[in-house]
């Protein structure tokens, strides 16, 4: 199964974004709009990365890889406990359903504490699990962040 933990929909442009940030109205119209959107899913507007900033050009691959929206439209997740509930309970209907390989989309933009804690998770419900976490980088220092 392919899992992406970091972020979720886009409900709005970088470039609505953008002139929310000094538009106080927008930037509570888009929210609502995020809301809703994440509502039946379990989360909420909190359940995401503010202040808003888009993750563009040296970005990708430097300390603001973590919290930044991707392209400054994909939808930033804290790592919180609703959150981490949530995909939980998301790993467990996998594993119930007889998946057992894992691939962990963009995790460079996940904290490597973070995809530990996702990783334990999976091995504590099932000990026969393979798990990969995409990391696209050059440098090799991140790629060892990452290694279990």
């Amino acid at each position: 199964a392919d899992v992406v933990f970091n972020h979720m929909l886009v409900v709005a442009s970088c470039s609505e974004w953008r002139r929310a940030q000094a538009d106080e109205v927008k930037l509570q119209t888009l929210q609502q709009r995020l809301q809703k959107a994440v509502a039946p899913g379990g989360l909420d507007v909190d359940d995401f990365q503010w202040p808003w900033f888009p993750m563009e050009g040296p970005s990708w691959d430097n300390e603001d890889r973590f919290e930044g929206w991707g392209c400054g439209e994909w939808s930033e997740l804290k790592h919180c406990p609703q959150v981490i509930e949530v995909h939980q309970r998301h790993l467990r209907d996998l594993l119930n359903a007889g998946v057992r390989g894992f691939r962990f989309d963009a995790v460079k933009h996940m904290r490597p504490g973070h995809v530990a804690e996702y990783c334990k998770f999976l091995r504590n419900q099932h000990q026969n699990v393979y798990i990969y976490g995409e990391v696209l980088s050059v440098d090799a220092h991140m790629h060892e962040e990452y290694t279990t």
